[in-house]
């Protein structure tokens, strides 16, 4: 495990703490506070088929929002600036985990996806994931 994600898991349960703490990365260190921000992470896909896939994430928290809209965006082309399609958004007012099923994919083709997290002004992406549709 690198220092980089060694921080970020620091951070991480930093904002679940709601604290603050000294923290060293490289040369540098500095103090780490609990950010109010709404937060979402991608799950695992799981195709169905070879047109269809079952994605999901989870909004993990939603801190001083009252709800957030999450959906996810994928493409073929794993540059995250073009991702050219998303689900329809879902509203909700509480943590936990959410998915949506997606059709018309192409057979046998990776896809990029990620969950997203929107509420007020601000825009919370998860990671990348992969998947793969069935042959036809």
């Amino acid at each position: 495990m690198s220092s980089e994600d060694t921080e970020v898991g620091r951070r991480v349960a930093l904002q679940k703490m709601g604290g603050a703490a000294l923290v060293t990365v490289g040369a540098s260190t500095g103090v780490a506070s609990a950010v109010d921000t709404t937060d979402v992470t991608t799950g695992k896909a799981n195709p169905d088929g070879a047109h269809s896939a079952e994605l999901n994430g989870e909004l993990v928290s939603l801190e001083s929002d009252t709800e957030a809209e999450v959906y996810f965006e994928y493409a073929v082309n794993e540059d995250g600036a073009s991702f050219d399609a998303r689900t329809d958004g879902q509203t909700r007012n509480s943590v936990g985990t959410f998915s949506e099923t997606v059709d018309d994919l192409e057979a046998d083709t990776e896809y990029y996806f990620r969950a997203v997290a929107a509420s007020d002004d601000e825009r919370t992406d998860g990671d990348v994931e992969t998947f793969v549709t069935h042959p036809a």
